[in-house]
Parts: structure tokens; C-alpha cells; sequence
């Protein structure tokens, strides 16, 4: 004799009530064997997550002044004793007697650049492609690793993310980047693939995750949120409401509209966060103190420099985010021009100096007609004509611009687009339109919001 409608209704819950029991449990269980295994090893992870904690959190006390100042002291000496590029710095007073280097100077001293104190020692190889599409190699040592995974849980924690919670990262996955199922299973995430962005794959993607009942979380690509808020804005679908306990935006700018629509259709805060694969995480966006960053001082030295030179910028002022990495003993990087360009403020005397605005990579940088540099957001613009699924803007000269535009059907509204270009472009601006079927992704599965053919690179 089969359940009436109400025992089965009371079965399917208490089966749900379960199911939700389980994940729990598993979360918990995954969060144990974590700090055991670190715990058996040499609680390398547990002391770095200490350590960040403290320096971050007492930043303007005496004793974490002290220890930044100790860190980047060992660090620089650690790199004129050892690594051969930087012997022939062996005098310096501080940070400013060194040069600022770049990917080009890695990439033709890469041997150099290699301390001789751990050569024999086991590391890590990143390698990346970034934006230019040419292979960049860096090497990281295990102290580096494991600080980098400090950094990560720490930052993590403040957006909303506990160790443990189901993890769904999207970006570009090959089979350098991809774990096995069984490493997937471990640290409960889920690798879903930008590439692969075709409507069946986002059914698939959204109806896993509403059928989910772990806490989780989303870290990816700013452009594939957007994919992700067009597909579900197309299907008319109303909030997930699947326990998501964070979202973390990273690689390319958030369009604020893309924030606003994965904060209805995922029911928890988005952040941005500043980073790269070459070195790890900067800097962070905190629910408490909106489109400020939080600068990663734990872990790294932050300069902004001028655009022309050397020398540091006022407060306030925009320019070239350079970093020292305070941990990659194996392959030292002191004074990195990241690309970015950046502002750096104190909000409060008593607080450390936030990132006030990351503007994107240097040679993305568009200009006014008058020479001005522009936010890569001015392409943002954009977004206020919904009929277009896909955007760019690229300056081809002084005062020639081309809108480049991805939609269904015909676009009727040209005129009302360049009116609202034209407030941050110049009254002067000219303006072409090229119509296409879709944008090509770049190496590393990102798209270019804006792209500089001009090339006034400063």
C-alpha cells in the first residue's frame, strides 16, 4: 500500500532534513582532516594563518610594525646574498636602493633570478599566459605555497568562505590546472570550466547547484558571472536560495550591475578581489567597507608608483601597483610592476592604507580625446543597452574609438550609446561600430573589457 500525499511529503523532508545532515557532517569532517594533516606535517599552515592574522588585524600596533619590517628586511637580504641577479645590491639602505623589474626582465634573466640556496630544493612552476597570450614562468618554493594557502583561507574567511563549504571555481581549466575527482572530492570543490559556457552546460551548471544543499561558495572570473546573470536573466528565473555563503570576483573589473544581479540571484555579498597567478593574493574587497581593498601587507610590499618613473605617487594619487613578495624565497621578486594601475589611501589614521581603486592593466588603458586616462568602468557604460549579451570598447587613435558589439537581431539604439560614450570620451570622440558573433576568449579563458590599439602606454 503506497504513502498517502502527506507521509510523503513528511519523507521528502526528513530525507532533505538528511541529506542536509550529511553535507554538514562532511564539511566538518573535511575541515578536521585539513588541520590534522597540517598538525602531523609541521603546522606550517596554522602558523602562516596566525601570523597574516596578527599582522592584518594589529597592523598600527608596534609588534606588527616590527615584524613587516623584519619580513621585508630577511626577504631583501635573503635576495642579495643568494640570488645572483641581486648581488650587485648587497648595499642597499631599503627597498628604494632596488629597480623595479618586469616580466620582460624576468623572462630574459630567469636563471639569475633563481637563489642559489635553493636550487637543489623542491618548488612549484607557475606558468601563465596572462593577456599578451607569451608563456611567463615563476617559481615558488614550499614556504611560498603554503603562506600562498595562509592567504587564501584568510581571505577566504573574509568574504564568507569556510574550509570545508562545497567550492564552485570558475575559470579556465586544462589538465595542468585540473585535480582528480578524488582531489576535487577532498577539498569539496567543483571545477567548472569558462570555456564551455554553452547554453546546456549553464542548465546543467544552475540545476546542480539548486539541487546542492551544501554551504557553498563561488569564486571566478568577473566576465563569467556576467555570462552567468545573461543566462539566468534569459530564462526568467527567480533567486537560487541555496545556501551560498560567498561569492569572490577575481581577474577583470565587476561591472556594478553584474554585482547587483549575483547578489539577487545567489542571495549573499560579492567581493573583488585583487590577485595573480604569478605571485597570489593582494589585496580584497571586505563587506564592511565596500569597493575599498584591504591590502595583503602579511604577505606584501605595495608600492604605487609614478607613471614615468620611479618614484612614488602622493596619496591619492593614480599610478603603477608594484609589489614585493615577501615570501617566494626560491625565485626572490622584488619591486614587480604587476601592469595595473592603482590608488592608494589611508581612510583613517589609525587603519592601514587600502587600495581605493584598481583601474586594470596598463595596456588596456583607454584615453579621453584629451589625453586623460579613462577606468576601464566607461565601458560599463554599455551594459544600460540589455540587448547586447557581449561589449568592447577599443581606442584605434587620439579621438577614434571602436564600440564593438555581440547581440541578437539588429541595434537600434547606436546614437544613445555614443551620447553616453561620449560624456567620458570627449564631445570630439568618434565613435564606429563593429558588429559580432561572439568574442574570443584569451589564453587564460578572461575577456578584454577594453583594448588600447593606440597604444599610449606611459
Amino acid at each position: 500500500m503506497g504513502l498517502a500525499i502527506g507521509e510523503l511529503d513528511i519523507t521528502l523532508v526528513n530525507a532533505f532534513k538528511s541529506e542536509i545532515r550529511y553535507m554538514r557532517i562532511l564539511e566538518q569532517i573535511r575541515r578536521l582532516l585539513f588541520w590534522s594533516l597540517d598538525n602531523f606535517k609541521d603546522n606550517s599552515i596554522k602558523s602562516h594563518l596566525e601570523d597574516i592574522s596578527f599582522i592584518l588585524e594589529n597592523f598600527t600596533s608596534e609588534k606588527s610594525k616590527q615584524r613587516r619590517d623584519s619580513i621585508l628586511y630577511n626577504y631583501l637580504k635573503h635576495a642579495v646574498d643568494s640570488t645572483p641577479w641581486y648581488f650587485k645590491f648587497k648595499g642597499f639602505k631599503d627597498i628604494s636602493d632596488f629597480p623595479v623589474i618586469s616580466k620582460i626582465d624576468i623572462r630574459e634573466a630567469y636563471e639569475d633570478m633563481l637563489s642559489l640556496s635553493y636550487r637543489d630544493k623542491p618548488f612549484t612552476e607557475i606558468a601563465t599566459s596572462g593577456t599578451t597570450g607569451i608563456p611567463f614562468r615563476v617559481r615558488q618554493d614550499k614556504i611560498k605555497k603554503n603562506r600562498n594557502l595562509a592567504d587564501t583561507l584568510y581571505f577566504g574567511k573574509k568574504g564568507g568562505y569556510v574550509l570545508g563549504d562545497r567550492l564552485y571555481y570558475v575559470r579556465k581549466w586544462v589538465p595542468e590546472t585540473s585535480r582528480t575527482a578524488f582531489g576535487n572530492f577532498l577539498i569539496n570543490m567543483v571545477e567548472v570550466n569558462v570555456t564551455d559556457f554553452s547554453k546546456s552546460y549553464l542548465d546543467k551548471l544552475i540545476s546542480r547547484m539548486e539541487l546542492d544543499v551544501s554551504n557553498k561558495a563561488l569564486i571566478g572570473y568577473s566576465s563569467a558571472f556576467t555570462d552567468i546573470c545573461r543566462h539566468l536573466e534569459s530564462e526568467n528565473r527567480t533567486p537560487l536560495e541555496r545556501n551560498f555563503k560567498s561569492i569572490i570576483a577575481v581577474a577583470e573589473a565587476l561591472s556594478p550591475n553584474t554585482k547587483k544581479s549575483m547578489e539577487t540571484f545567489f542571495g549573499c555579498p560579492v567581493v573583488t578581489r585583487y590577485s595573480n597567478s604569478e605571485n597570489g593574493i593582494f589585496a580584497q574587497q571586505s563587506n564592511e567597507t565596500g569597493d575599498d581593498y584591504h591590502i595583503n601587507w602579511a604577505s606584501y610590499y605595495v608600492e604605487i608608483l609614478q607613471l614615468d618613473n620611479d618614484n612614488p605617487v602622493s596619496e591619492g594619487q593614480m599610478g603603477r601597483i608594484v609589489i614585493t613578495d615577501l615570501f617566494n624565497y626560491c625565485m626572490p621578486m622584488i619591486r614587480y610592476d604587476t601592469g595595473d594601475l592603482g590608488v592608494m589611501e589611508k581612510r583613517d589614521k589609525d587603519c592601514a592604507p587600502l587600495l581605493t581603486k584598481i583601474e586594470g592593466r596598463r595596456m588596456d588603458v583607454l584615453y579621453s580625446t584629451k589625453g586623460e586616462p579613462l577606468s576601464p568602468y566607461v565601458a560599463f557604460e554599455m551594459e544600460y543597452f540589455t540587448e547586447l549579451k557581449q561589449f568592447q570598447l577599443i581606442q584605434e587613435s587620439e579621438k577614434e574609438y571602436t564600440a564593438k558589439l555581440n547581440l541578437d537581431g539588429v541595434f537600434m539604439n547606436e546614437e544613445g550609446l555614443i551620447k553616453r560614450l561620449k560624456k567620458y570620451l570627449g564631445k570630439d570622440a568618434v565613435i564606429k561600430f563593429e558588429y559580432v558573433k561572439a568574442f574570443p576568449q584569451l589564453a587564460s579563458g578572461k575577456r578584454r573589457l577594453t583594448v588600447n590599439n593606440y597604444k599610449k602606454v606611459v
